[in-house]
């Protein structure tokens, strides 16, 4: 066998040819940051609600809001001069800083993305989810250079406040998001609405009793989380398996199966995917760990 190093350029001109049903770049309405790396197998894999729900789960997949902008801020491609002549050096690398209201908890969580490498997915407006397909069946996020929270712009009285998260793909990535970029149809996961993680505050209120609400606001109650949503470690550090919560409605909890007097942590936990993400329905909370007394 040898390693061939010439290109046929007649067979590796495509046809320019417009008929037939095409895959056309709709307006993108959201974005997704996936772990660097992460490939789907176009052949053998699954793109359902559950194999999401799990990525958003073990922190693989980040759904980002829906932003209220996202400027273009591309690198242009670079030619040289010769003779009068533009000679092609490189190509346009793609960048977006997009915007979004100044909250101050979403800043914060912006501000911690950028201390893990992503490739990035789109949603478009009709959808469904663009992302790059490699030469070998898989599909896969554009590679990315650049992702970071990039600043806050205040009211001045005429426009609102907002914060800025710039992304910028690598030269790869650029070229997978011109000559590699397919759609998904949204049939199985609704792309447009899936929910991103939200940080939820345990609270002890009585030796028998927590509390769990939005961890930005610290009031808005959460209902509707069952036993098999918590863990409780004792002293020891070991999961207590008699411990139950039950719903009462409001964001409060009565626990059960613990010793009077003793300490413990609770903590949400999946113990199916081993992550500190639960799934309630559509929605995905992640929790502190409380140190409580029962």
């Amino acid at each position: 066998m040898s390693i061939k190093t010439t290109r046929d350029c007649a067979s590796s001109i495509l046809g320019t040819g417009t008929n037939g049903c095409r895959i056309l770049k709709r307006y993108i309405e959201r974005r997704f940051l996936i772990q660097k790396g992460y490939k789907f197998d176009k052949l053998n894999d699954t793109l359902d609600d559950a194999t999401i729900n799990k990525l958003i789960q073990k922190g693989i997949l980040v759904p980002l809001p829906i932003n209220i902008a996202a400027e273009p801020n591309h690198q242009e491609p670079t030619y040289e001069q010769v003779g009068k002549m533009d000679m092609y050096v490189s190509g346009v690398v793609y960048s977006w800083i997009l915007k979004y209201p100044a909250d101050a908890c979403l800043t914060r969580a912006l501000d911690t993305l950028a201390s893990k490498n992503w490739d990035l997915l789109e949603v478009d407006e009709d959808g469904y989810l663009n992302l790059a397909e490699t030469t070998d069946g898989y599909l896969k996020g554009f590679d990315i250079n650049l992702s970071r929270y990039a600043g806050m712009v205040d009211n001045d009285g005429s426009v609102s406040a907002k914060s800025s998260f710039r992304i910028q793909l690598s030269k790869l990535g650029s070229k997978e998001y011109d000559s590699r970029w397919t759609t998904v149809a949204s049939d199985e996961v609704d792309w447009l609405t899936l929910n991103a993680v939200d940080e939820v505050l345990l609270t002890q209120l009585t030796s028998t009793k927590l509390n769990i609400t939005f961890a930005c606001d610290q009031t808005s109650g959460i209902a509707g989380l069952a036993s098999a949503n918590f863990r409780a470690l004792g002293s020891d550090g070991n999961p207590v398996t008699g411990a139950t919560f039950t719903d009462d409605g409001d964001g409060s909890y009565t626990v059960g199966g613990l010793t009077a007097g003793q300490d413990y942590t609770i903590y949400l936990y999946d113990g199916t995917v081993n992550g500190f993400v639960v799934a309630v329905g559509s929605f995905f909370y992640k929790s502190n760990k409380l140190k409580f007394t029962a």
